[in-house]
């Protein structure tokens, strides 16, 4: 089934024939972004970010939520104040396996954040790892052993021996 996107600035809503309007949803991608970069604001308050004249833990997250406040504030400009001869209309077929596959990627995202609390960061990654390279098309399993294993052990030595930062462990352990 095919839906056709309009991108109009004058359509603001789901109608009858199946136009889509790409402003609202754009405005509403803004406003998730706007609020996950304040809420990792918020969450990282009390992290510091210089320790011994060195980065912090907190100037990581708080570098991802300037950025994704950038691509908000991109977005809405580019939403807003283009020019309406830019504006044109697209065929977005959401039944085609590339929409499929961000969906389940996106659901893969979320799977592997909440198992991060509860599994820790190897089991969960040794897990994510494979799934999404699957995902993605990767079908020899030596070389999706291999490709697992390695940016494991690669990221627990750089972040738990040099960093001296501490992986969420299982709930077990």
């Amino acid at each position: 089934m095919e839906y056709r996107v309009c991108l109009l600035q004058t359509r603001y809503f789901l109608s009858t024939t199946g136009v889509l309007c790409m402003k609202k949803y754009n405005c509403i991608l803004a406003g998730i972004l706007v609020a996950l970069s304040t809420m990792i604001f918020v969450q990282t308050r009390n992290m510091l970010e210089v320790t011994n004249n060195m980065p912090g833990p907190g100037i990581w997250p708080r570098a991802l939520a300037v950025i994704m406040l950038l691509c908000a504030v991109c977005l809405l400009y580019q939403t807003f104040f283009r020019l309406k001869s830019s504006w044109s209309e697209v065929l977005v077929d959401f039944h085609k396996p590339g929409v499929h596959r961000v969906c389940l990627l996106f659901g893969l995202f979320v799977t592997f954040g909440i198992a991060l609390n509860y599994l820790g960061f190897v089991i969960s990654s040794l897990m994510f790892i494979p799934a999404v390279m699957v995902v993605l098309g990767e079908r020899r399993w030596k070389h999706i052993a291999v490709v697992d294993v390695t940016i494991v052990v690669f990221i627990y030595l750089i972040f738990e021996k040099i960093l001296n930062t501490v992986l969420p462990a299982p709930f077990f352990m």
